[in-house]
């Protein structure tokens, strides 16, 4: 069932149009801007070199993606993301490859940002005390002042899971490479391990975030 309300969503993302991988690209593409203008002004190398490596991680990732999808699929006939899909139903072969390119790249570069955002507020998400990772994930946040504080810190996660899921492309191109996406069947190949990709960044959050917070970085 999972699978098919999966399947159903790429489904409904198709029907929405070019307008909506429009949307997707400006998203990332002002997002990248915002963020530089954001973190501006920092200079820590301790913040600045784990963004780095996240944007190259991320980069090796999507544009692995990226080039097994064009080798496999060259006019794009195969591609299953259905934004793409609309761009090469309304602007053709050239178009659509210009847009993903340039599309993964500002992905990669705002998901370093994003980490780097993190790592910057992550301090909105300690609790005033905490004992132990039980009594961190029990009042976590709670030493936040006001709605905008809240607001940063709930971002600050969002960030996080942004930056750490760009490692999921590695498994997207290693799928694409054995084209497992021939039937739609096949995008429980996708759900499944996408569903424990999550479990695992929450995990790693979790830790991080504590160990941080005992740490007091």
């Amino acid at each position: 069932m999972s699978a098919d309300f999966f399947y159903n969503l790429l489904q409904l993302i198709q029907r929405l149009g070019i307008w909506l991988s429009i949307l997707a690209w400006l998203s990332v593409c002002i997002g990248t801007m915002i963020m530089i203008y954001i973190l501006r002004q920092e200079k820590r190398i301790s913040l600045w070199l784990p963004s780095f490596m996240i944007t190259v991680i991320a980069l090796i990732a999507n544009l692995s993606d990226f080039a097994v999808t064009l080798h496999i699929s060259p006019d794009l006939d195969l591609e299953a993301n259905p934004i793409w899909r609309n761009v090469v139903d309304s602007y053709g072969l050239n178009v659509a490859r210009w847009y993903g390119f340039t599309g993964k790249i500002f992905v990669s570069v705002l998901a370093g940002l994003m980490y780097g955002f993190y790592r910057k507020n992550r301090h909105y998400l300690f609790p005033i005390q905490a004992k132990s990772l039980v009594e961190f994930i029990r009042y976590m946040g709670n030493n936040c002042h006001s709605l905008k504080e809240r607001s940063i810190g709930l971002f600050s996660i969002f960030c996080f899971f942004f930056a750490f899921i760009q490692i999921f492309y590695f498994y997207i191109a290693y799928l694409n490479w054995q084209v497992h996406f021939r039937s739609d069947s096949d995008l429980f190949w996708l759900f499944i391990p996408l569903m424990m990709m999550l479990f695992f960044i929450t995990i790693g959050f979790l830790i991080f975030t504590y160990q941080s917070f005992k740490n007091k970085v």
